[in-house]
């Protein structure tokens, strides 16, 4: 009998966190979130937490300069 082929990882897209769609982050966001706050106990690699601690501050600066920029855009949008 022949075996069904190995799964395999969909193809990987490098971009910059200034380059994710809205949708991009909000994925990323949360399974950063998720590791930290729920699979930092079962890590083996004590660099792992540390450095995913890291991308999170990232995240949260690209997070915050969003935010502003939506605020920047909201009274002109309302005016039109």
């Amino acid at each position: 009998m022949e075996l069904p082929p190995l799964p395999r990882r969909p193809p990987v897209r490098f971009a910059k966190l200034d380059e994710l769609t809205s949708s991009e982050f909000v994925t990323l966001w949360g399974a950063v979130d998720a590791l930290i706050e729920r699979f930092t106990v079962c890590m083996d690699d004590p660099e792992l937490p540390r450095l995913l601690v890291s991308f999170r501050e990232e995240l949260m600066a690209e997070r915050t300069e969003r935010e502003r920029i939506a605020e920047e855009f909201a009274p002109k949008v309302r005016a039109s």
